[in-house]
C-alpha cells in the first residue's frame, strides 16, 4: 500500500502525534506528510483494510482540505486503529474538521474509541490541552465559549464515554454472580 504513496516535495515530518497504543502495540504516526494523492487507478485492487490505511494516511496531509476529505473516509470505519487518526484532527486548529467530527459522533465505532482513550490516557489529555489552547488563541476573543467549541464537545464527550465504560464494567466485575 505505501508504494502507492509518491515522494511529496518535503520529506514527512520527523514528528508523530504519539505513540499510542493500538491494542497493545505502539504506533508511530506521522505528523505530517507532504505526498501528492494517490489518483482513483492506485485504489483499485486494495482490500478495504488497505485502503483505510491509505485513506487514514492522508488525514495526516498538510492541506487541511485534503484532512478533512480522508477524515469524511474513515470516520465510520470500525477498525481498531483508525480512532488516533481521528483523535488527532480534534488537536489541531481546523475548525472546520473538528465541525465534520462533531456532525458525525454517531457514527464513531463506540469500543474502538473507549478501547483507544482507555490505552492512551497521555494523548487524550495532550489532545485536550491543545484543544483549549488552540480555543483560547483564535477564538475566545470571539465571546465564544470553551463548552461550545466542537474540538472540545468531542473530546469531553469521548473521555466521558470511556469513564462510563470503565465503571460499568467495574460495577459488573463487583456484582455477585448467580
Amino acid at each position: 500500500m505505501l508504494r502507492l504513496v509518491a515522494i511529496g516535495e518535503h520529506e514527512p515530518s520527523a514528528h508523530d502525534i504519539g505513540p499510542v497504543v493500538i491494542d497493545g502495540e505502539v504506533l508511530h504516526i506521522p505528523a505530517r506528510i507532504y505526498s501528492p494523492e494517490v489518483g482513483a487507478e492506485g485504489l483499485v485492487g486494495l482490500t478495504a483494510p488497505a485502503r483505510t490505511a491509505l485513506e487514514c494516511l492522508f488525514t495526516r496531509h498538510h492541506d487541511g482540505h485534503v484532512r478533512e476529505k480522508y477524515l469524511r473516509a474513515v470516520i465510520s470505519s470500525r477498525l481498531s486503529w483508525v480512532p488516533p487518526f481521528v483523535i488527532q484532527l480534534l488537536g489541531e486548529y481546523v475548525a472546520e474538521i473538528h465541525l465534520t467530527i462533531r456532525e458525525h459522533v454517531d457514527e464513531l465505532d463506540g469500543e474502538a474509541y473507549r478501547q483507544f482513550v482507555a490505552e492512551n490516557p497521555a494523548f487524550i489529555e495532550l489532545t485536550r490541552q491543545r484543544v483549549a489552547s488552540y480555543w483560547n488563541c483564535y477564538y475566545r476573543t470571539s465571546g465564544s465559549r470553551l463548552r461550545d467549541y466542537a474540538a472540545h464537545q468531542v473530546i469531553e464527550g469521548l473521555d466521558a464515554s470511556s469513564v462510563a465504560a470503565q465503571h460499568a464494567v467495574a460495577a459488573d466485575a463487583a456484582s455477585p454472580r448467580r
